[in-house]
């Protein structure tokens, strides 16, 4: 019998064991019986084909070089500003202010207030549904920072100026489209509703966004409305070190002239920012 063991061990199958019998089976089918299987609780599937379908056909059947962002894409993104979605698109560059995208831009000493770049170049136009809008600044561009996400159904960057786009972009331009009723195929109700928290400031502020909108049969042909109303808050905090002007001193160091800092001091700016966005279509 000692001689007969290591012959069956060699030939036994890869984690081959035997069978329980007896008291021994018993045992095993209680303790299995005594272990609840794991539930499920919640599966999430989020669909991207669409909405990735519809940003490459706009560059499909475009004459010339463009991206494009569409608001199913914007709507799965953390981003409260036209600005913060306009980073999502390849070759845009932005600048950040307190917490979030905007600012200016400083190009040879010019001060451009758009915050954003197309492949480095910040001279670009920006129009609404194709019409030239700016905000009342120093410079022909619009402050996109003021403009809530929530209100566009998508974002058309052009990179190569056509003869049907307007005049005055030198690095592009930038199209924001909005929501229009006959986007959708009849009655169209869409809530949403958050918060946003300050970690440094250790306060949390509202927001939500609404839009309604319906399609009506009437003698003259089809009528359609849409309102869409968007409220965004935000406390905000930003700490940081900054120098005061450059001054020179030439008699320091016999023969040379030195530029040294006439100080650096803390700064914190803590403020809140409310943001109300109203898009009426008839």
């Amino acid at each position: 019998m000692a001689g007969a063991i290591p012959a069956w061990a060699k030939t036994a199958a890869p984690g081959a064991q035997a069978a329980p019998s007896g008291n021994a089976a018993v045992a095993a089918r209680k303790d299995r019986n005594t272990h609840s299987p794991a539930v499920l609780q919640e599966v999430v599937v989020s669909g991207i084909r669409a909405s990735m379908e519809s940003a490459l056909n706009i560059q499909r059947f475009s004459n010339t070089i463009v991206d494009a962002i569409v608001a199913s894409q914007i709507g799965k993104l953390p981003d409260v500003t036209a600005i913060d979605a306009l980073q999502r698109i390849p070759g845009i560059q932005i600048s950040r202010q307190l917490g979030e995208g905007g600012g200016t831009v400083n190009i040879g000493g010019s001060v451009i207030n758009s915050g954003y770049e197309i492949r480095g170049l910040p001279y670009a136009e920006t129009t609404l549904n194709g019409r030239e809008v700016f905000s009342a600044t120093g410079s022909r561009v619009l402050n996109l920072q003021d403009i809530p996400s929530s209100l566009l159904a998508g974002i058309e960057v052009y990179k190569d100026p056509t003869a049907s786009l307007l005049a005055g972009g030198l690095a592009g331009t930038v199209n924001l489209i909005t929501h229009k009723p006959f986007d959708f195929r009849g009655p169209e109700l869409d809530v949403s509703a958050g918060e946003t928290y300050g970690s440094m400031i250790g306060t949390a502020r509202p927001n939500f966004n609404v839009l309604g909108s319906d399609i009506w049969h009437t003698g003259i042909g089809k009528v359609g409305a849409l309102l869409d109303v968007s409220y965004h808050d935000r406390a905000y905090r930003e700490d940081g070190i900054t120098n005061s002007s450059i001054a020179t001193n030439s008699t320091a160091v016999p023969g040379k002239t030195i530029d040294y800092t006439n100080g650096v001091y803390n700064t914190m700016f803590i403020g809140n920012r409310r943001r109300i966005g109203v898009d009426a279509v008839l």
